[in-house]
């Protein structure tokens, strides 16, 4: 049996993380990146706001979890706490990296488990 289809990938369908002011200063920034452009898309500036751009892919976090007697309920089935802990690690990973310093996880809204993970099993975050 391939060890692979024991991976269970949790969907969080309908996540909306607000990362302290991780959406704000990146909205800022971006903001700014355009009107330093828009001003002088030549200048000195310019070229520094395209040497610390932050890419997309620069950004991806993922985390594979196995889970542990720890992480199980009287069900044997992964907390939904623990998977909620791993997410806000990537994300204050991802984050971070985005805003090239420190984050913090402000608040988590709406989140909806399609899937429970059994003991030992693979969870991909």
């Amino acid at each position: 049996m391939n060890s692979l289809s024991h991976t269970h990938t949790f969907v969080l369908v309908h996540l909306r993380a607000k990362i302290k002011e991780t959406a704000d200063l990146a909205q800022k920034v971006s903001n700014d990146n355009m009107e330093a452009q828009k001003r002088s898309s030549f200048s000195k500036e310019a070229t520094a706001t395209q040497k610390d751009s932050v890419t997309v892919a620069s950004t991806q976090v993922v985390s594979t979890e196995l889970v542990f007697t720890q992480h199980c309920n009287h069900h044997g089935t992964l907390f939904g706490g623990q998977v909620l802990e791993w997410m806000s690690s990537v994300a204050t990973i991802s984050a971070s990296r985005l805003r090239k310093g420190f984050c913090v996880l402000k608040s988590i809204d709406d989140v909806h488990f399609v899937e429970s993970a059994l003991q030992g099993e693979r969870v991909v975050i």
